[in-house]
């Protein structure tokens, strides 16, 4: 994906990081990961995004977090490849869809819908949740009266309570 990124590779991509048992889409993972660089310790926020590996591999919010970690280390190189990275996953998630109904933008975790938003300049304000056609929706109907929709069929219920148990040890 890194050599020549591409919706497929993406995809594929997307798919094995579901099939870990380490994949944890409803965790405090992204919170702890920005908690570790607010208190002034962006080595422990690095250290973590491995430790949870792949959890937060394809979530454009944690590569942004390690960018800033790197910079505030004085690594520019490290932060401007985490940055670029932040912004072609948002480029692939975007690639997967036009994120209509018939064809929702497919995402890793619900911080990945407001990274869309926030690239497509949109502000959330309602949030409805669609079940059918052996898939699940996240329409969000934004300030400006558009609606975007997210495919959340991969993640949706997966292990909540279980997620919550292992992040807190």
């Amino acid at each position: 994906y890194l050599k020549k990124p591409s919706v497929e590779i993406f995809l594929a991509v997307r798919q094995k990081v579901a099939e870990s048992d380490r994949y944890l889409p409803y965790s405090n993972e992204l919170d702890v990961l920005a908690a570790n660089l607010c208190a002034g310790e962006p080595q422990s926020a690095i250290e973590f995004f491995w430790q949870t590996f792949p959890s937060l591999l394809l979530s454009p919010s944690a590569h942004m977090t390690l960018s800033k970690a790197y910079n505030s280390m004085g690594k520019e190189d490290e932060a401007a490849f985490e940055k670029a990275l932040a912004f072609q996953l948002i480029k692939s998630i975007l690639a997967t869809g036009k994120g209509t109904k018939k064809r929702p933008y497919a995402v890793m975790r619900i911080s990945d819908e407001m990274d869309v938003l926030s690239a497509l300049r949109k502000q959330s304000g309602s949030q409805f949740l669609l079940m059918g056609n052996n898939r699940v929706l996240d329409l969000l109907q934004c300030s400006d009266g558009s609606e975007v929709y997210f495919d959340i069929t991969l993640i949706f219920g997966r292990g909540r309570k279980k997620e919550a148990s292992e992040v807190a040890e």
